[in-house]
């Protein structure tokens, strides 16, 4: 496998690939720039998930992580904990879950490497767990991979991404 970045077309473009991957994004319109979200009303529904950028002016690349809805709580699942040291992401995920009338958890999990760039192709794989187990088994995740190191979580989460939605990286 070779370093891959990915911008939100090429998530929106893999995402179809699967049609309740798809549907849980909204059909690619909740893979959005954290800004966005202090105005993002989400649909109510069964699966909803969203993958989500930091990318500041400061920052030739962003960072991808995402917020999967379970109830009246979004997750919010991030490789390599970076969201929770920016204080301009978080704030707006906390207005985001305001807005919905939801509470946060933050899955506190490392599956990616500092110096990865696949932080995308790990959403999108996430994204595709949080629908295939239930979601006790999807919480339960959390404490499984904390058993593992975070290159083994890394390889596994990225082979299982690109057999779910039919690609190579």
């Amino acid at each position: 496998m070779t370093e891959s970045l990915t911008n939100s077309r090429d998530l929106k473009t893999l995402m179809l690939s699967c049609k309740t991957c798809s549907s849980a994004t909204q059909h690619g319109r909740n893979i959005i720039h954290h800004s966005i979200l202090p105005h993002k009303r989400i649909r109510t529904g069964k699966l909803c998930a969203l993958i989500v950028n930091t990318k500041s002016p400061l920052e030739s690349v962003g960072h991808w992580f995402c917020l999967l809805k379970f109830n009246n709580v979004f997750t919010l699942v991030d490789g390599v904990g970076y969201t929770l040291n920016r204080p301009d992401v978080m704030n707006n995920i906390k207005k985001f879950c305001r807005l919905n009338n939801s509470s946060l958890y933050t899955m506190k999990l490392r599956f990616q490497k500092t110096s990865s760039f696949k932080c995308g192709f790990l959403a999108m794989a996430i994204i595709a767990k949080y629908h295939s187990i239930p979601s006790k088994q999807f919480h339960n995740l959390e404490n499984i991979l904390k058993r593992n190191s975070i290159t083994f979580n890394e390889k596994f989460l990225l082979d299982f991404c690109q057999k779910h939605f039919s690609f190579s990286i």
